[in-house]
């Protein structure tokens, strides 16, 4: 997986702080292209970054089911939450929520609620991370 830092002349393609899944040589963009370097996959992290008019940072996912406040973790996606109906009991999973789908956070406090975390103005609960973000 890989963490968009910077999408210079590739705006269309990357949201700045979204993670994208980097597999098999390919990367597949915003609009659901799969992208590789000059249409061959590519071999390497290394070599897609120097392909790639964005600056992409590695990032490797530790999958887990506890976490704590100062923990960097990665949200799932907007597909994934639906999918599993996440959002059921809660707030409406709207643009506000979901415009944090596919991308790190780190978490803040910890509420009173088991395992729940607000963060970013929205309580956030463990089955809504796919796990936490190494450095």
């Amino acid at each position: 997986m890989c963490l968009s830092n910077n999408v210079d002349g590739n705006n269309a393609l990357y949201t700045e702080g979204k993670v994208y899944k980097f597999e098999n040589g390919y990367i597949t963009c915003n609009n659901g292209i799969v992208l590789s370097a000059k249409g061959t996959p590519v071999m390497s992290f290394e070599e897609w970054n120097e392909f790639s008019h964005s600056d992409f940072k590695e990032i490797k996912v530790k999958y887990c089911d506890e976490y704590k406040v100062g923990d960097r973790v990665l949200v799932k996606s907007e597909k994934q939450v639906e999918e599993e109906k996440l959002y059921e009991g809660m707030v409406p999973f709207g643009p506000p929520m979901k415009k944090y789908c596919d991308k790190v956070i780190t978490l803040d406090e910890k509420d009173y609620w088991d395992n729940t975390f607000l963060t970013n103005n929205w309580w956030w609960r463990n089955d809504f991370f796919v796990g936490k973000v190494l450095e």
